[in-house]
């Protein structure tokens, strides 16, 4: 069974000879979009924190680089959200 990707609740599954589509990841509109804001606002944090220690090196700032993974890790599993699945290969590009 799949589960919302905000909440964590079971979604229901599509009627037996529905039209195909892709399936669905959230059990609502307002989970979708609690979703993406909390993906947004973490990953504002994420890009701070890991362009000042690609700049410095400085190994507190990875600490606190990782610190912040965790919490946010912590936040998703005392809200009872599911595993973030792995991500698909990311391609080296050139931006600009």
């Amino acid at each position: 069974m799949t589960l919302c990707a905000n909440c964590g609740k079971p979604l229901d599954p599509l009627p037996p000879g529905s039209y195909p589509r892709p399936p669905r990841r959230f059990c609502d509109r307002a989970c979708n979009a609690a979703h993406m804001r909390r993906r947004h606002l973490r990953g504002l944090a994420v890009i701070d924190a890991g362009l000042y220690w690609r700049k410095s090196r400085d190994k507190q700032a990875l600490s606190t680089l990782c610190y912040l993974l965790d919490q946010f890790n912590r936040e998703d599993r005392a809200a009872g959200r599911p595993l973030t699945p792995k991500p698909a290969t990311v391609r080296a590009r050139r931006v600009g």
